[in-house]
């Protein structure tokens, strides 16, 4: 079990969420991984910080259903063709859920999370890798795949909470300078930070460990943090302020 406070769940809704983190474990670990396994943890530990949580209502099983479902909905869990492959029936099974009641709860948990194939915050970590969308942003009014980009600027969308990690660290060397940069070890599942979060004030003011870090990691030359540049998500119409040092 992982530790509620790690997964920052209030206190009051501790013990529901236990128990439905308790049944998502077992199942996963019995039908899937141990990477789904985590992915239903921050379901339920967001469900959880929900005001008001709506896991106090309906039944504990159903809820764990539910939220691997909708995973395994957005990781196209489903499809045949993939390497870890399920049905809902088999789903259904192991939680003794009925379908139609694990099917309806999943849209529920999906529309309040925000759960989709453009949303990398519940992905796994191939799903992501494989996601053009993921990766795309507007730098200058233009459409930009930002694993093309310059270093500088793929901070700068990470950092902005437009990306899910900075693709030339790779996800490892991502959390190591979160690390770096914060003196505390990622959570269970790093996620993309918001702006003018912690970890965007200690990289806009210590250029020189950042440095450092990227020629230990990964041999590439010494590069500066981004200047004045303009950064939008996705497809979104609208364009952010421009972003300073």
């Amino acid at each position: 079990m992982a530790d509620p406070d790690e997964l920052n769940i209030p206190k009051a809704a501790r013990p529901v969420a236990e128990e439905i983190i308790g049944i998502t474990d077992e199942v996963c670990a019995k039908l899937l991984d141990a990477e789904y396994a985590s992915l239903a943890r921050q379901v339920v530990a967001k469900l959880a910080r929900k005001r008001p949580s709506p896991l106090p209502g309906g039944r504990r099983v159903t809820w764990a259903a539910a939220a691997v479902y909708a995973l395994g909905q957005v990781n196209f869990l489903f499809d045949s063709s993939g390497e870890l492959h399920r049905t809902a029936d088999e789903l259904s099974a192991a939680f003794g859920v009925a379908k139609t009641t694990m099917g309806s709860k999943a849209k529920h948990v999906r529309d309040m999370l925000k759960m989709s194939y453009f949303n990398p915050e519940f992905l796994r970590a191939d799903v992501i890798a494989e996601n053009p969308m993921v990766w795309f942003i507007e730098v200058d009014g233009l459409p930009m795949d930002a694993r093309s980009l310059p270093l500088d600027l793929q901070t700068v969308a990470f950092r902005r909470g437009y990306i899910p990690y900075i693709p030339a660290l790779g996800p490892e060397g991502t959390a190591a300078l979160m690390q770096l940069c914060t003196g505390r070890s990622p959570g269970p599942r790093m996620t993309a930070v918001p702006p003018h979060s912690a970890v965007e004030l200690s990289l806009r003011f210590s250029a020189a460990a950042y440095n450092r870090l990227l020629l230990r990691h990964c041999g590439l030359e010494s590069a500066q943090l981004a200047g004045s540049c303009r950064v939008a998500r996705g497809t979104a119409p609208f364009m952010l302020p421009a972003i300073a040092p």
